[in-house]
């Protein structure tokens, strides 16, 4: 059973869907900017996955990791929402391509109700591994959402000179056992405006070099892995307002309703601020209502 499924707070609640048309992200689309990754393994080879530009450098294992929580089919089951995605395009950034201009590609392919996730991480100064700097002012195409990882190095956001993510929503990771505390790789800060687990993510092993074709790993997570939940949770909902003629939320919605405790699962103890987890049982996203 996908753990994503289940109720707060060992889950997102997103059982919720179920019952509804477009529940599962259905007509929407993914647009994935990414390394490296391989489509090889057998829980990819129905999958509507489509290489938008570029070619894969890097790792494989962690593209098909999040191909495979975001859409794989069979296997272990998964902790992803079970994501009925029309396509799943793939932007490479790091074939000279450059994440911005990968970015930009990303979103050329985006309609209203579609997401972009963007598995790149920065440098700034001497912390590594922190959110994409796209600048304070920066806007996503109207109806369009990205989500970026917070980051694996626990950086302390809060003391950065960060130019900020404009209205991209930024992921943390916590740990899959209730309560959950934030994982301490996880960068943190009020940059931050959601979180889901890090770890324990049941996702396709290719291998470094992508040459496995039926291996699964449980070792996957971060806030590479959270991001991911968190976009296929992001498009499914968005799919169900679609079908039911409904705009799509806005980012600006998304993030005061993320960082809202009172709809969500605050993370236990600790002054690290990562936002709530989505809880669909609470949340009034699904009810007719205002974008």
């Amino acid at each position: 059973m996908q753990r994503a499924w289940w109720r707060a707070p060992t889950g997102l609640g997103a059982a919720a869907l179920r019952r509804l048309p477009g529940g599962d992200g259905a007509g929407g689309r993914l647009i994935v900017v990414e390394h490296g990754w391989s489509v090889d393994h057998g829980a990819l080879s129905a999958a509507p996955i489509t290489v938008a530009h570029g070619a894969p450098m890097g790792p494989a294992d962690h593209g098909a990791a999040v191909l495979g929580l975001l859409v794989g089919r069979g296997g272990p089951p998964g902790d992803a929402p079970a994501c009925g995605a029309e396509a799943l395009h793939l932007v490479a950034c790091a074939d000279g391509t450059g994440v911005d201009r990968a970015l930009d590609i990303a979103l050329g392919l985006a309609r209203p109700g579609d997401v972009v996730l963007v598995q790149a991480q920065a440098q700034l100064g001497a912390a590594a591994g922190v959110p994409w700097p796209l600048g304070a002012g920066w806007r996503a195409p109207e109806g369009v959402l990205v989500v970026l990882p917070a980051g694996n190095t626990g950086v302390d956001l809060d003391q950065l000179d960060h130019p900020g993510v404009g209205d991209a929503l930024v992921v943390g990771a916590c740990a899959a056992r209730v309560p959950h505390q934030v994982l301490p790789r996880s960068c943190h800060g009020a940059l931050v405006d959601t979180w889901a687990w890090g770890e324990r993510l049941i996702a396709p092993d290719v291998g470094w070099g992508g040459g496995r074709r039926d291996g699964w790993t449980s070792s996957f997570g971060g806030t590479s892995g959270a991001a991911t939940l968190i976009a296929g949770l992001l498009l499914c909902v968005q799919g169900a307002r679609r079908a039911c003629g409904l705009p799509p939320w806005s980012a600006t919605t998304w993030r005061a309703h993320l960082r809202d405790p009172a709809l969500g699962t605050p993370v236990w103890l600790g002054d690290r601020q990562v936002g709530a987890m989505p809880d669909l049982h609470r949340s009034p996203i699904l009810r007719v209502g205002p974008s």
